[in-house]
């Protein structure tokens, strides 16, 4: 598979980092269902396109619980969403964490709302009304994968397997958004905090004598 992309001009996906394992596996999922069009393939590119739109949550979802400012930018309650945690008193007044599992098209939301509140200069455009009702079609397809019940909801059709694809293409826009929207904070805040500092965002060029190897 790696050769077929290589000859697509397309670098082989790493093996060593969480979010190419999860996209290299739609689009691997996505040429396996161009060459041999079966049911046993879409369900695959479904499945895949979910893991990896679940795993890009969760990169965001760390990108604001880890950003230095988390506390400052973010209540307690959006922190413990992002956590997906819950607490309970019971009756010795012992405290309790309790996992609280946000549907898919709920965290979209609160990810995005994060996006534009905490870099006012963002405008989201990864999703708009037919986009929108698009990926809860697609939602939709996987809960149904995810949770067969009979034999229809194992059934699925081309468009449902391109629009879950369509779905992922659109969550990797928005994860590059915010690292994009993060870095920039970052890179402002150190020229703010220490101007004299060399930017270690900022790729130096190693031929510049000011910058000896």
């Amino acid at each position: 598979m790696n050769d077929k992309l290589i000859s697509m001009g397309i670098e082989p996906f790493r093996t060593d980092r969480f979010e190419h394992v999860l996209l290299g596996d739609v689009v691997h999922a996505h040429l396996r269902l161009c060459d041999d069009d079966t049911e046993v393939h879409r369900r695959e590119m479904v499945r895949a396109c979910f893991s990896a739109i679940e795993g890009m949550f969760f990169l965001m979802k760390q990108s604001f619980l880890d950003h230095p400012n988390c506390s400052e930018i973010l209540s307690i309650h959006e922190r413990a969403a992002l956590s997906e945690e819950s607490y309970q008193v019971a009756k010795n007044g012992r405290v309790t964490l309790q996992t609280k599992y946000t549907s898919l098209p709920s965290m979209y939301k609160l990810l995005i709302r994060l996006a534009e509140r905490t870099h006012p200069e963002y405008c989201n455009n990864t999703i708009n009304a037919k986009s929108w009702s698009a990926f809860l079609g697609a939602h939709g397809v996987r809960n149904r994968l995810t949770h067969p019940k009979d034999l229809d909801d194992l059934k699925v059709s081309r468009k449902e397997a391109n629009t879950c694809l369509a779905a992922v293409l659109r969550v990797v826009v928005l994860a590059v958004d915010i690292a994009t929207l993060n870095r920039q904070w970052a890179e402002a805040e150190i020229s703010r905090l220490s101007p004299e500092f060399p930017n270690p965002f900022v790729d130096r060029d190693i031929d510049d004598p000011a910058h000896p190897e």
